[in-house]
């Protein structure tokens, strides 16, 4: 190879370094750019997500505390209900216990 090719291809070469070296700042900052802005769109989609289920976790608490009083609700009334039947229940035992007391004083009496 001659000399005077080598430097043709030399300053070709040197060319395309300095066309390099000036497209790659204005590149690097657009890429950079646009990396920044979807990092703040991610930003933005994670706070709204997280806003969402906030949201949820309040409606999912205010529904299980719903639920709940329903329940001590249920609980309450059964319990009201098996008092009156466990009195009611009671009643007719002392009712059969003062017949049953009644009948033997009866006998006793008719016996002596």
């Amino acid at each position: 190879m001659s000399e005077d090719r080598l430097l043709e291809r030399l300053e070709k070469l040197e060319g395309v370094v300095e066309t390099t070296v000036a497209v790659l700042p204005p590149l690097i900052q657009d890429l950079s750019r646009r990396i920044d802005a979807l990092r703040e769109e991610v930003k933005a989609e994670l706070r709204e997500r997280e806003a969402r289920l906030e949201e949820r976790f309040q409606g999912l608490g205010k529904r299980i505390q719903e639920v709940e009083n329903r329940l001590e609700a249920q609980i309450l009334a059964l319990r009201q209900e098996m008092k009156a039947e466990i009195g009611s229940a009671f009643n007719r035992v002392m009712l059969y216990l003062t017949a049953l007391g009644v009948v033997l004083a009866l006998l006793s009496a008719f016996f002596r």
